[in-house]
């Protein structure tokens, strides 16, 4: 039952990198088995959601590119070591006032993370993890973003990073047979310079219908605090305080060779999406287990 669990854990737990690298599930192999990831990232935003009105605000066009790495390795039984990062990244947003498209290249911030598992057993599974942000960005704006409505005000700014150091610690429970699994999670992340602490959830699930062909669904949302004593910040790319959204997932996997996968993810917010563009997050990448 172990190494089934494990098995069906690797095989759908395979997940692009998104606003947590915490969402992988309980399950751990076994010491020397883990995989690897690398996967590119595309959002064409659809306007910008303030925190300060409701609908989108119109600012031009903006695109997000991303090179996003994943790894994970099993050092001892049941306990994983994780590394999450944003490669490269660039942005493309219309400054509507001068009537050009601007480009911008940045690197992203590594977090660095464990998971254990601390129960296996009946096909369920139960998991600790934690993990730390390292703020290679210092947060700064990079460029402003001006509305295309009369008299083009500014509306936020896009950022290279918050410049936080985040500290996450989450809960996760799973259940897998040899077809479908579910699980869900439930987080808390600790952010430094006075930003709001987050409250972070998950509920997942997905099928084998095939030998070489899966799919899976998942919800998850993060939630402001409101603890934090520095001021909220309109940020176009979500790089600031006071993001929040809730979001809806769908994901498909090609076995194309034993332990090797291709994947597309399309992702989009559902609910209570603040300070970030708006738009479809759509991945496509590729995963080896060993």
């Amino acid at each position: 039952m172990f190494r089934r669990a494990c098995a069906i854990g690797l095989f759908f737990c395979l997940w692009i990198a998104c606003c947590s690298d915490s969402w992988a599930g309980p399950w751990v192999g076994e010491p020397g088995h883990g995989y690897a990831k690398l996967g590119v990232r595309w959002l064409p935003g659809f306007g910008y959601y303030s925190g300060e009105r409701e609908g989108g605000i119109p600012v031009g066009t903006y695109h997000e590119l991303s090179l996003q790495a994943y790894g994970e390795v099993s050092i001892a039984p049941r306990l994983a070591l994780t590394l999450s990062m944003p490669v490269v990244r660039q942005f493309f947003l219309d400054d509507v006032r001068q009537k050009t498209l601007e480009s911008h290249t940045t690197w992203g911030d590594p977090s660095l993370g464990a998971r254990v598992m601390v129960w296996n057993g009946y096909g369920f599974a139960v998991g600790l993890e934690a993990s730390v942000k390292i703020p290679l960005n210092r947060g700064g704006s990079i460029q402003p973003v001006y509305s295309e409505e009369a008299g083009n005000p500014k509306v936020a700014d896009l950022r290279a990073g918050t410049g936080t150091l985040d500290v996450y610690g989450g809960l996760s429970v799973g259940f897998a047979r040899d077809r479908f699994y579910v699980l869900g999670g439930v987080g808390y992340m600790y952010r430094t310079l006075g930003f709001d602490h987050l409250l972070l959830w998950n509920v997942e699930g997905g099928y084998r219908f095939h030998p070489a062909w899966s799919v899976r669904v998942r919800i998850h949302s993060v939630h402001l605090l409101g603890n934090g004593d520095a001021p909220y910040q309109e940020t176009l790319n979500g790089a600031g305080n006071g993001t929040e959204y809730g979001a809806f997932a769908v994901e498909g996997e090609w076995m194309f060779r034993p332990g090797m996968v291709l994947g597309l993810s399309i992702e989009a917010g559902l609910w209570s999406v603040k300070r970030q563009s708006g738009g479809p997050v759509i991945s496509l990448y590729w995963a080896m287990g060993w």
